[in-house]
């Protein structure tokens, strides 16, 4: 046995002194390695190889051989760790309470989605909430809870009735959103399972009616009810001794007079109504259809009644009238029979009054409203009967008519409402009368309702606007009239908005209305001024912007409107043309002038030279091939394209001619056949050209200077080729005497 070689398949030591591997759920397979100093290898789990992989809980062991007879033995435990995390089932909660999340004990480390790490939290929002636990081996898990928020219940009590009358249990009449009921009776906290609750005796009762819903959310309200018995009801009725109309009648019953409420109906009228109100004289009138008396009496709120029917009335008096309604002032006429003869008081209602024996008078209303007649008969017994009929008659008012107010009394061109405003209402008839207005302006019609009217007054500058009232009685009104006016519709326009000064541009206005006539005045932003329909301006001061207005001023509706235009019109500044030369006079044989351009606010130049030469450079040289006066002319031209010019005049002057120095008259060109001497500042007053020989000898003379030597003798015969010496004489434009000489050759 070699005692170097030695067997350990590693791990930790446990308390009890035993080999101890912890792994965490999930992680990939365990290798043990029994190392490779071995010849032969046995595993507890049969495998005969000197590494193994485990994943599954228990003790694990290796004996390994050597071909020398040597066994060693060894052995390790694994441990799977599964942490194991509930938060319990999603669940519901009440709003606004809060619920306490745990991840329970035996863990070390808590990581909420949160980012809290407590072992428990508190959750007062909606959601998905998850944490990640660590346990001791450093083996981690998950578990998510959805957490949900719900509302109380809503109890609704609009029907539910607090009173309950002749009874002392009842079935209250609430309903929720949700939920179930119970009712607590707080006299002696017995609670009813629903809303079917009952009480020992009359009375008034505190119950707290509370509604539980699914998630056992409660809703409480606390609400009085009386429970009330009904009142009995009795009343006897005694005649009068004269046959009149009138009957005296008490209540009998059990109700509390002093707390109860009486109600005496007679022929479906309410005649009157009063607290403690339990005996009454019943006017029984006249003309009555029905003839019953009906008492009502309510008790602490609960009410009962009871109906005597047909009374009878004796003598039979009867009152009617011609017509009942009509429009103010209204005239009718009333009539009123009686079985026997009586004296007849009148009261009209409006203060007037008629005594006498008339049955049948005729009476005016005046004014609009209800009139209640009461008459009253004395029979020759001495009994005296009195009815009155309230309302009886109604003189219907005459509506008012009238518009509500514009926006103003000139209005803008766009689209306008006008309703009608007075006492009529929505059961009258509205006659609007548009003739005045193109169907094209009447956006809106109201048709025969009060409005409102939607107009836009296109085509014209003004309309009258009619409307009649007719009441729901028939009643007609008075006609309203409004004359609607608007501002004139025009527009302007400029030839031009922007231009260099002097700026003349052209304003015109016009109007699309054919009907209104308008007159025009402008303001100008400069302090001009101006009136037409087509105007022009000058703008005199450089780089500015002027504002322009235009009021137009009608003469059929007195409107008057303004356009106003900022800085419509814009005027560029000009640039100031200015230049230098160096010379003023020059002579044909150095006619070369330089300019010095000293133009400011420029940006391009236009030379114009007086000899039909032109150039844009800026500070040019020109070569004046012409004599006599020239006008040098520069245009400055700016950004704008705006330009200012400004001339000098140089003179060209004459001083010498520049001659040919050979000629002859065999050339090709016929210019060169000839030796003449000229130019355009040789005056034709005192020009003498001489030729001599060069004996002296006088062999051409002219006084022409459109006239050159040939080459030819004075006597006609060619002149021998050499040299030839001339002799100039002449006057320049100027007046100025000039002689120049020299010498010609003459070629054949």
């Amino acid at each position: 046995f070699n005692l170097d070689i030695v067997l350990d398949l590693g791990s930790d030591i446990n308390a009890n002194g035993e080999k101890l591997v912890v792994r965490c759920d999930g992680e990939p397979p365990l290798t043990l390695n029994a190392g490779n100093a071995f010849d032969n290898y046995k595993w507890n789990t049969g495998d005969t190889t000197s590494t193994i992989q485990i994943t599954n809980n228990g003790w694990y062991s290796v004996k390994v051989y050597t071909n020398d007879g040597c066994v060693l033995e060894d052995s390790v435990e694994l441990q799977v760790s599964k942490p194991v995390l509930n938060l319990g089932r999603d669940t519901t909660i009440c709003n606004p309470e809060t619920i306490l999340l745990d991840a329970n004990d035996g863990f070390t480390g808590f990581v909420w989605s949160t980012a809290q790490i407590d072992q428990k939290i508190a959750v007062s929002q909606p959601g998905d909430y998850f944490v990640e636990v660590t346990n001791k081996f450093g083996c981690k898990t998950m578990d998510t809870i959805k957490v949900s928020f719900t509302d109380k219940p809503t109890i609704d009590f609009l029907r539910l009735d607090t009173l309950i009358c002749g009874k002392k249990s009842d079935i209250l009449n609430i309903t929720a959103d949700e939920g179930v009921f119970s009712v607590q009776r707080m006299s002696d906290n017995f609670v009813f399972q629903g809303l079917d609750v009952t009480v020992p005796d009359f009375g008034t009762y505190p119950l707290k009616i509370r509604a539980t819903d699914e998630y056992s959310c409660t809703s409480d309200s606390l609400i009085s009810f009386g429970f009330r018995k009904t009142p009995s009801i009795d009343f006897s009725v005694d005649s009068t001794k004269c046959y009149g109309y009138n009957l005296d009648v008490k209540y009998a019953g059990n109700a509390k007079i002093d707390a109860s409420d009486f109600i005496w109906i007679y022929g479906g009228d309410t005649i009157i109504r009063g607290i403690g109100l339990d005996a009454y004289v019943v006017p029984l009138g006249i003309n009555r259809v029905t003839r019953d008396l009906k008492l009502m009496v309510s008790d602490q709120g609960c009410p009962n009644d009871k109906t005597l029917h047909d009374i009878k009335v004796i003598p039979n008096l009867q009152m009617w009238v011609e017509d009942s309604l009509g429009c103010e002032p209204f005239t009718t006429k009333f009539m009123a029979t009686n079985t026997e003869t009586v004296t007849y008081d009148w009261d009209f209602g409006d203060g007037s009054f008629l005594s006498g024996t008339t049955a049948d008078p005729t009476h005016t209303y005046q004014n609009d409203g209800y009139y209640p007649v009461k008459l009253k008969v004395i029979t020759s017994k001495g009994c005296a009967n009195e009815v009155r009929i309230d309302s009886m008659i109604y003189s219907a008012p005459i509506p008012s008519s009238g518009f509500t107010p514009l926006a103003a009394e000139c209005l803008e061109k766009e689209n306008h409402e006008i309703s009608y405003l007075g006492s009529g209402d929505l059961l009258d008839t509205y006659l609007w009368d548009l003739a005045e207005f193109n169907n094209e302006e009447i956006i809106q019609n109201p048709g025969i309702t009060y409005g409102p009217l939607i107009f836009n007054l296109k085509n014209r500058p003004q309309a009258n606007i009619k409307l009649n009232v007719i009441s729901k009685y028939g009643c007609k009104s008075d006609t309203a009239m409004v004359l609607v006016k608007r501002k004139p519709a025009f527009s302007m326009i400029s030839s031009s908005v922007a231009g260099c000064t002097p700026f003349e541009p052209i304003f015109t206005a016009s109007t699309g209305d054919p009907v209104d006539q308008v007159s025009y005045s402008w303001n100008f932003g400069d302090s001009g001024q101006g009136s037409g329909g087509q105007v022009t301006h000058a703008y005199d001061m450089p780089d500015q912007k002027f504002d322009v207005f235009l009021t137009a001023l009608s003469s059929i509706t007195g409107c008057n409107d303004t356009i106003s235009r900022p800085q419509y019109i814009q005027t560029y500044p000009k640039p100031s043309a200015g230049f230098d030369m160096d010379h003023t006079v020059v002579y044909n044989d150095k006619p070369t002038v330089n300019f010095v351009n000293s133009s400011t606010g420029a940006i391009s130049y236009l030379w114009d030279f007086g000899d039909d030469s032109t150039t844009d450079v800026k500070d040019p040289s020109h070569y004046f091939f012409v004599t006599g006066y020239r006008t040098v002319l520069l245009e400055a031209i700016n950004e704008f394209q705006c330009s200012d010019t400004i001339s000098h005049k140089l003179l060209v002057a004459f001083d010498r001619i520049f001659p040919p120095n050979a000629f002859s008259p065999n050339a090709p060109n016929t210019v060169d056949r000839e030796f003449k001497l000229g130019s355009d500042g040789v005056a034709a007053e005192g020009y003498h050209l001489t030729i001599l020989s060069r004996w002296n000898d006088i062999v051409f003379e002219s006084k022409d200077q459109s006239k050159g030597w040939n080459g030819r003798m004075t006597n006609g015969s060619s002149a021998p080729a050499g040299t030839y010496v001339w002799i100039l004489n002449f006057n320049d434009y100027l007046g100025r005497s000039h002689r120049q000489n020299g010498t010609v050759t003459l070629i054949y």
